[in-house]
């Protein structure tokens, strides 16, 4: 993976993202209007999908053939950051087992297609938000038939946190209404 140096590669690049992306934070409206389906997946491993997840992404991309996706740092000034490796491949285990040794920064980021009908953004409160087309999100459920529990899985966490930590929940039911509505 190399960072994109040629700049009409790079406005290719960041347009493709201002496809798909509206904001940079992974708890308020992230998604263009057009994204017509989005889903919680929960937890992720630190700043990268679980195995399972990585591979359900996978079949989805090759199923609706969509199979060449970005990384984007999206805690830049405009959410889209050139040096950041870029123009990924998506594949086999053996690529998502290289895509997390490669020095993406540990904090919030985006996976997104080329053509900007899916993307992923992932937070580092241990969750990830998928969204896409709806023929990509019904790829995506099939692969990855889990899907509801990680969002009881994450509501239950928030939950948990509510109560052990003091945490202020009361975002939660707002942002499963725009994740899910």
């Amino acid at each position: 993976m190399l960072p994109v140096t040629d700049v009409s590669k790079w406005q290719e690049l960041k347009a493709s993202y201002e496809r798909i992306f509206l904001g940079t934070s992974p708890f308020e409206p992230m998604y263009q209007r057009h994204i017509a389906e989005k889903l919680i997946v929960f937890p992720i491993e630190g700043m990268h999908l679980t195995e399972e997840q990585y591979h359900a992404l996978v079949q989805a991309a090759a199923f609706t053939d969509d199979t060449e996706f970005y990384v984007s740092e999206i805690e830049m000034p405009d959410g889209f950051d050139r040096r950041i490796p870029n123009a990924l491949p998506i594949g086999s285990r053996a690529q998502h087992a290289r895509t997390k040794r490669t020095g993406i920064p540990r904090s919030c980021w985006k996976t997104h297609s080329r053509s900007g009908r899916w993307g992923v953004i992932l937070s580092a409160e241990d969750h990830a938000v998928v969204g896409g087309s709806s023929e990509f999100m019904a790829a995506f459920r099939r692969f990855y038939p889990r899907w509801p529990l990680d969002m009881d899985a994450f509501a239950s966490c928030w939950s948990e946190y509510a109560r052990s930590r003091n945490a202020d929940v009361t975002w939660i039911s707002a942002y499963i209404d725009y994740i899910y509505k």
